[in-house]
């Protein structure tokens, strides 16, 4: 389990994250994930990591899909 500042203890299904390990949750509805996503993918990607555009079009899709299905609850972060 992590913990959040925002929503509190996050549970992964794969993987394992410390107790203790502070997370940051990008949500679907907030207005500047599809930009932070790119961003974060982009300065990965300087820091060496080593992702597909398939892998980061995958996420960014599934963003995508989400807001266009819930569009009136898309907003700014809060």
């Amino acid at each position: 389990m992590a913990i959040d500042n925002k929503y509190g203890q996050v549970t992964v299904e794969h993987g394992s994250i410390g107790e203790d390990e502070p997370v940051f949750v990008i949500r679907a509805k907030d207005e500047a994930a599809v930009d932070a996503i790119m961003d974060y993918f982009d300065t990965a990607r300087t820091h060496g990591a080593v992702f597909s555009n398939e892998s980061r079009d995958e996420v960014i899709g599934q963003f995508m899909a989400w807001r266009e299905a819930n569009f009136s609850l898309v907003r700014a972060p809060d």
